[in-house]
């Protein structure tokens, strides 16, 4: 028996549809093929006791899954659902028509959407034991509603007239900018306010930062939408990697998880020389391109550069007292 499904695999900012292909015959075993990682070949184990733990006995037969496109490597556990399904396809009965495919394919990559939760939800929706009726969500309204929100506020600084008129000359030009001043004169406060003065993000820019975070898997738990301009503030530990992005697996950069928002980089002078030089280029062109071996990827990185540094190593330089 030769069975498909649908599911997808990230690739930068891009999403590839990967076709789940299961063919089974006599024997006992899992055999996975289409560039597949350690965590998706250990699924076997995860399906096994899935599968068992819900009262279903797992299928004795040599069970062959491939991955398809094969050239596209496949990470994490999101794929242990769909081979799941089709591993016990012979007991849905909805899989045997055309039709209940496209509702079968639909139900694997919106499991929220319709309200389910585990592996028996699923199994009793496509038997037609249950149907959920899908959960409307309307991210036009949430995120009009709470566009007005802007976090920490900026009327909350106090004094510093000249540094604020500064600000307030950056915002609304979008340009890069850099305090000096010595420990405590408020140069970290100003920063993280800098979104209540900047114009707020408009729903395609908002759609463009939630794509970075939801690849990322940073999220916030119940956010459907993000309606504010992100601030990002790496310690000046940071690797050039963890700041560009990239990696064995790659992931946006703390400058892309600036996107349309603040990359604020506080005691400028203790970051390594070659970790600013890679700032550089994105700085200017907007997005940054990583090139590997195995892979080259673009990531957006429209942001407003804003460092903070004290005047000496002590930080009091020209202080008359």
């Amino acid at each position: 028996m030769l069975v498909k499904t649908f599911c997808a695999a990230v690739n930068g900012m891009q999403v590839t549809t990967v076709t789940v292909e299961v063919s089974s015959v006599i024997g006992d075993k899992l055999f996975l093929s289409g560039l597949a990682d350690n965590a998706v070949r250990e699924a076997q184990s995860r399906i096994f006791s899935a599968i068992t733990n819900i009262g279903m006995q797992y299928p004795m037969k040599r069970i062959t899954v491939n991955l398809a496109p094969a050239d596209i490597r496949k990470e994490g556990s999101a794929f242990d659902l769909p081979i799941a399904i089709r591993a016990r396809a012979e007991h849905f009965k909805g899989l045997i028509v055309p039709e209940e495919n496209v509702r079968e394919a639909a139900v694997v990559n919106n499991l929220e959407v319709y309200g389910m939760s585990t592996l028996s939800d699923v199994i009793m929706f496509l038997n037609g034991m249950t149907a959920p009726e899908p959960v409307t969500i309307d991210t036009r309204a949430e995120f009009y509603t709470n566009q007005a929100e802007t976090g920490l506020d900026f009327a909350e600084v106090r004094g510093q007239e000249n540094v604020k008129r500064a600000f307030e000359v950056a915002a609304a030009g979008g340009h890069n900018l850099i305090m000096i001043g010595p420990p405590g004169s408020g140069k970290s406060m100003m920063a993280k306010r800098l979104p209540g003065i900047l114009p707020p993000l408009t729903l395609r820019e908002s759609l463009e930062t939630t794509q970075i975070y939801s690849i990322a898997g940073k999220m916030p738990e119940g956010v459907s939408l993000l309606y504010r301009r992100p601030v990002r503030a790496p310690h000046h530990t940071v690797s050039q990697v963890a700041l560009v992005g990239g990696g064995a697996s790659p992931q946006p950069g703390e400058i892309s998880l600036a996107h349309n928002g603040v990359l604020f980089a506080d005691e400028l002078p203790e970051f390594s020389k070659q970790t600013l030089e890679v700032l550089r280029q994105p700085l200017e062109d907007r997005r940054i391109t990583i090139s590997r071996a195995k892979y080259s990827i673009d990531y957006p990185c429209s942001i407003m550069f804003v460092a903070s540094m004290n005047p000496c190593p002590c930080g009091y330089y020209g202080d008359p007292t």
